[in-house]
This record gives C-alpha cells, sequence and structure tokens, in this order.
C-alpha cells in the first residue's frame, strides 16, 4: 500500500464526516463559505474521478468516499437552508 495512503477506521470515517458535515453546515452563508462557482467545480471533478486522478493523482476510494459526501452535503445544505 502506499505510504499517502490514509486508512481510517469505520468509527473515524464517520467521526470525520460528522466533523465536516458541521462545518459546511456552520459556513453556509458565511464569509468562509465557498463561492458557487468554486463549489460546483469541486462537485464536478469529485463526480468525474477520471479528470480527478488525472489532475491530482489517485486517491483511496474511502477517503474520495468522505469528501465526495462532505462537498454533496454542503451543496444540500446550502440549496435548502
Amino acid at each position: 500500500m502506499p505510504s499517502s495512503c490514509i486508512l481510517l477506521t469505520e468509527e473515524e470515517k464517520l467521526a470525520m464526516h460528522e466533523k465536516i458535515a458541521r462545518y459546511a453546515r456552520n459556513v453556509s452563508g458565511t464569509a468562509d463559505d465557498l463561492d458557487e462557482t468554486l463549489e460546483a467545480a469541486g462537485v464536478e471533478h469529485l463526480n468525474d474521478r477520471a479528470k480527478l486522478t488525472d489532475r491530482i493523482g489517485r486517491l483511496p476510494d474511502d477517503l474520495l468516499a468522505i469528501i465526495e459526501k462532505a462537498l454533496l452535503a454542503a451543496v444540500d445544505i446550502r440549496k435548502t437552508g
């Protein structure tokens, strides 16, 4: 396994997801929130893993899934309120 891989337990993954989602909720609509263009670009690249892999290299699938869920949660939170 490459030394750049980060291995997280299921508990750590859930805790990381919850922290990121909480941060996204707290900054939604504030100056710390991502602008819509940057946010859309991030989601687009996460949904297109081939482009993401070409641009930044291969990330472990579990880490990509955590990042993707957090960004999608931030988008959902921003849309709903």
